[in-house]
């Protein structure tokens, strides 16, 4: 009797192929995800990108690398960044669309890493874990609202965490690519140096045996691209380090005071006030210093120690602490796993520790909301006011111009053809590194490097504060103390419906002959600032008294205290008083459109028809564009 063919047997997919396949599928489905995510958030611009798309278009202009014609100053930190934006430039792409668009889909790439990167990082323990931990990671990078927020801001932050996490995944999985995806990231940020030593040390200590051997590679594929670079800024900037670097780091207890407050927001954001890092902590002691886990800890530990070595970072929403995320979110759970298997005898009291840490993240995801929309908002205002600035100065003044700016972004884009000095030095090499000092100085902002005399010696045309007339930024606040800036500079006001406001910008009256003298006492800027802030919470009362010793105490060239309380006394109702003041501003100053415009809404309080004309005429004269019809 003939026996049976037996039916072939389907081959069984192995336990690798398979977990392989899940991390595929899932790396795909969560940078798919995270595009639409990050996508459809309210779009909005950094107000830094602008400095990078001026660059770039003086680039294809064929002005080279700079910011101001024939101003040779390495005023950005992201030279591979500036030269992709050139390229799709020059092929037809937008700027803005280009940098939007570029930044998402290189933070979608970055998602897509982090899968593997943690699979890397957690390989030793069983599979579901590894798969589940694998995912997770990639899960937490996508929904992270700095990595989108970023993403999408137009500056090179979604770049930079792309070649950071595909650089760290190579290196885990053993290729030698590794070291020319840190090449292209230390060309995309100087942070790009930090990551490549402490993998390169990594590297190192795990190839102790053959050092010889261990060092070539990453010597070939991470400084031979970067020579030619080293030698282009040396020749072509005078210096290895960028400008910004100058101007805005500093290694002092103020700059790691403010890095820490850096940090601890960070981790009250997303670290559970601190419980996640010392997770991080314990990967590192219990995964070793050879081990995949305890490297992608170390490599976060380490990053983060710079960053509050420099006084973490003036943009808002955690930008600096983006690019380790990922390394981040894989050593916190592999730190969670190991905890996991430890305590799997104990599962009703890791039950309750872990529905504790997501109640916590519940709410803090909420708290991160509020945050960023606001971020979001504020930025957009920003840049919505120096778009209407510029317009404002192109539409009124014909001339080519030059403007001093705290905030040069927006501003310096849409003056393309006009020299815009940057007065916080990140584009000015005066600046940054010769830097003025005045005792006692205190401000909440990170940029403390200021040249008052140097920025009145080029005689800009036009000055602008970041917020208007209130001297915020120790760049403002010194230029109170020059008596050119207060003999020579009247503000102007130009309209913006948008804005709900009009704004106000320092010009030059013309040539100022007379020798500049400095007021010795900072109080007079100090009060300046703190009378301001008084008024915009309505404290008129109070705001009356510190204006008030400003004008008695102060120079008597200074129409501004005058021209403020007019404004706090019609506030008050205290109209005599008020009309008063601004006359007094106006025989410091006969151009001083902000005391003229005070007694208009003076004499309208009073009801005075002939006086209104009257001033409406004298502001015509100074500033038609406030005057909606002409007076008869």
């Amino acid at each position: 009797m003939a026996q049976k063919k037996k039916a072939p047997s389907t081959p069984k997919t192995s336990p690798l192929v398979r977990e392989k396949t899940i991390i595929w599928v899932a790396a795909i489905v969560l940078a798919v995800g995270f595009i639409i995510l990050a996508a459809t958030a309210m779009p909005f611009f950094q107000d830094d990108a602008y400095i990078s798309f001026r660059y770039a278009r003086n680039f294809l202009a064929g002005e080279g690398l700079v910011f101001n014609h024939g101003e040779h100053v390495e005023g950005y930190t992201n030279f591979l960044w500036v030269m992709i934006l050139a390229l799709a430039s020059k092929l037809g792409f937008g700027m803005e669309g280009a940098a939007r668009w570029l930044g998402i889909m290189f933070s979608a790439g970055a998602v897509a890493a982090a899968v593997f990167l943690a699979r890397h990082v957690l390989l030793g323990n069983p599979s579901r874990l590894v798969i589940a931990g694998a995912i997770g990671a990639g899960m937490w990078v996508a929904v992270n609202p700095a990595v989108s927020y970023w993403s999408a801001g137009g500056l090179e932050t979604g770049l930079f965490l792309f070649l950071v996490t595909l650089g760290v995944e190579r290196l885990l999985a053993g290729s030698r690519l590794c070291w020319g995806m840190f090449a292209l990231a230390t060309l995309t940020r100087p942070e790009g140096a930090i990551v490549f030593a402490v993998s390169f040390l990594w590297h190192l200590l795990r190839r102790s045996s053959n050092l010889r051997q261990a060092w070539r590679t990453p010597t070939v594929y991470y400084f031979m691209p970067l020579l030619p670079f080293a030698v282009f800024k040396l020749l072509y900037y005078g210096s290895l380090f960028p400008n910004p670097f100058y101007a805005k780091t500093g290694f002092s207890p103020e700059y790691w005071r403010t890095g820490i407050e850096y940090l601890w927001l960070h981790l009250q954001h997303f670290g559970l006030w601190g419980v996640l890092p010392a997770l991080v902590i314990f990967a590192l002691i219990r995964g070793g210093g050879k081990s995949a886990l305890g490297f992608a800890a170390l490599l976060w530990i380490v990053y983060t120690g710079y960053v509050i070595s420099i006084g973490g970072d003036v943009l808002r929403a955690h930008r600096f602490f983006v690019p380790v995320w990922p390394v981040f979110a894989a050593s916190t759970i592999g730190g969670l796993i190991y905890l996991y298997r430890k305590a799997c005898r104990r599962v009703i009291i890791f039950g309750l520790v872990c529905a504790a840490l997501v109640i916590t993240a519940g709410y803090q995801y909420l708290y991160q909301h509020e945050y960023f929309s606001f971020s979001r908002k504020m930025e957009a205002a920003l840049v919505l006011k120096m778009h209407t600035v510029a317009a404002s100065l192109a539409s009124t003044d014909s001339r080519p111009f030059s403007l001093a700016a705290s905030t040069i972004g927006r501003l310096s884009y849409d003056l393309p053809e006009h020299t815009v000095i940057d007065m916080l030095g990140l584009t000015d090499s005066t600046v940054a590194r010769h830097p003025e000092y005045i005792p006692r100085m205190q401000t909440t902002w990170k940029e403390r490097h200021f040249n008052a005399g140097y920025i009145l010696s080029r005689d800009p045309d036009y000055i602008l504060f970041s917020t208007g007339y209130k001297p915020s930024a120790p760049a403002e606040r010194a230029l109170v103390l020059h008596s050119k800036f207060r003999q020579n500079y009247s503000v102007m006001l130009y309209p913006a419906p948008q804005l709900g406001r009009n704004l106000a910008v320092y010009k030059r009256m013309g040539d100022f002959a007379k020798p500049d003298s400095v007021w010795p006492d900072l109080q007079l800027a100090n009060d300046y600032n703190d009378a301001l802030n008084l008024m915009l919470s309505d404290k008129f009362a109070q705001a009356v008294e510190v204006l008030s010793r400003m004008k008695h105490s102060g120079p008597n060239d200074f129409d501004i205290p005058d021209h403020h309380l007019a404004v706090a006394l019609l506030r008050l109702g205290r109209y005599q008083e008020a009309l008063a003041h601004a006359d007094s501003a106006l025989a410091i100053n006969p151009r001083s459109v902000s005391a003229l415009t005070a007694k208009n809404d003076i004499y309208t309080a009073l009801g005075d028809s002939a006086r209104i004309l009257e001033i409406r005429w004298a502001i015509n004269r100074i500033c038609p564009w406030l005057v909606q019809k002409e007076p008869k």
